[in-house]
């Protein structure tokens, strides 16, 4: 039998992501399952035999948590929703497969501005989440599309300026 390579594994996260009601917690949590799993079943494979298959984590698949995490609704499910988000973040960042993208640092900024409750807080990780950004060269118009969408426009400016990032027309 066979375990499926990357793309099966980012199928059924997407899968559970979309699934049941956005109110429910329960299809993010089981979407990072899914991301362990495949963490799990590739850092075996590396110490039984060397990685000549497909099935390992990628970027896409830590994505499509960070993503689930991002369109969760409810008070309830709020802080959970960012919590997962931000565990999968680092766990990407730390991770040796791969690293963080363009929709990594865009989800993560719309994670960060929905569900963190304080305004000090959410401002600080904004931040650090667009430096981080452009630290790894990722900026691009939907980072900044994002970021000026969930920030108000001093804020934004300041952010944008500090980086001496130059606008396209069309978001500035």
């Amino acid at each position: 039998y066979t375990l499926g390579d990357s793309r099966s594994y980012y199928a059924a996260i997407k899968a559970w992501a979309r699934i049941g009601h956005i109110r429910d917690i329960s299809r993010v949590i089981r979407a990072r399952d899914i991301l362990n799993r495949l963490i799990s079943i590739h850092e075996h494979k590396l110490s039984h035999r060397p990685p000549s298959d497909n099935c390992h984590p990628t970027t896409v698949c830590y994505n499509g948590v960070i993503t689930a995490c991002a369109y969760t609704l409810g008070d309830d499910n709020q802080n959970q929703a960012l919590q997962i988000a931000r565990e999968t973040f680092l766990d990407l960042c730390e991770s040796p497969y791969c690293k963080p993208n363009t929709d990594t640092f865009g989800k993560m900024i719309q994670c960060i501005s929905r569900f963190e409750s304080r305004a000090d807080r959410r401002d600080k990780e904004i931040e650090e989440m667009f430096q981080m950004c452009c630290e790894a060269g990722e900026v691009n118009p939907y980072v900044l599309q994002t970021l000026k969408q969930v920030t108000e426009k001093d804020f934004y400016e300041k952010l944008t300026a500090s980086q001496k990032i130059l606008l396209p027309s069309e978001i500035s």
